[in-house]
């Protein structure tokens, strides 16, 4: 799918063999796009992910932070889409352990995000990331809780390998460890939302085309009466030996005629 351009993007933008995923803003236009390569045998040196070039812009899934008050923050776009499959739509997530901005700091401010839970690979860049990022957002007054993944396993990888997603998902979070000081607060039970199953109706049944019910009631159809044309021709066929007959009749009267003006008496 091609997306249009930003203003701000000059130099190509190339995502084949990738995943695209595009980040709007709340005016509906895309502030960034995220790309993860899918394909093999790829060139040495190509990056799994790519970005728009210039500085990371955009907030993934800002709608929901503006409706919700606790966040999901996942490290990358493919887990915080695993949590939004398995029905927890309060997620976001950051570009990458380097890629916690500003934007995303001023757009939890906006809306009010009360509390979060960290989500990021539980790998060693993950691990120190999340200290990171916690104590910048509980200088914000934002309450921290770490979700903790079975030893360098992402959101992604856990969500595939203990089924289903949507409760062993929701197991993690209320589980999720108190990254503050003093005593843990008490945390309402995140629960995803109920994805009801899409019904696929089959589709109606293509009516015969009209050519074939044409030739069937062509072959269905009586025998056409015997053509009259032929009786005609007989008869005319009888009148014209009826009318040469008469001419014949009437040659021999004029010669009979003929005969008696000559002197020989009539018969």
């Amino acid at each position: 799918m091609l997306w249009p351009r930003p203003p701000w993007c000059t130099n190509r933008y190339s995502s084949s063999g990738s995943v695209v995923i595009p980040i709007f803003d709340l005016s509906g236009q895309v502030a960034q796009m995220y790309g993860r390569k899918i394909t093999p045998n790829l060139r040495v040196g190509t990056p799994d992910h790519l970005y728009l070039p210039g500085p990371h812009r955009g907030v993934w899934n800002e709608t929901a932070l503006a409706v919700s008050k606790d966040v999901i923050l996942c490290e990358a776009l493919i887990d915080a889409l695993t949590f939004w499959c398995a029905g927890y739509r309060n997620v976001t997530a950051i570009y990458g352990v380097n890629g916690f901005t500003e934007e995303h700091r001023a757009v939890f401010r906006k809306h009010g995000t009360k509390r979060i839970f960290i989500a990021y690979d539980r790998d060693e860049a993950g691990e120190g990331a999340a200290q990171e990022h916690a104590a910048q957002l509980m200088e914000m007054g934002i309450e921290c809780f770490r979700v903790q993944f079975p030893k360098s396993m992402d959101a992604n990888e856990y969500a595939l390998k203990v089924q289903p997603a949507s409760k062993s998902l929701g197991i993690m979070l209320n589980r999720a460890a108190w990254l503050g000081k003093g005593e843990r607060p008490a945390v309402t039970l995140i629960d995803p939302v109920k994805i009801e199953p899409v019904k696929i109706e089959p589709p109606p049944p293509e009516p015969a085309p009209q050519i074939e019910a044409q030739t069937h009631q062509q072959q269905t159809a009586e025998p056409p009466a015997a053509p009259i044309i032929e009786e005609k021709s007989e008869e005319k066929s009888g009148e014209a030996a009826e009318s040469a007959s008469l001419e014949k009749i009437s040659a021999h009267g004029v010669i009979a005629r003929t005969g008696s003006a000559r002197g020989h008496p009539p018969d």
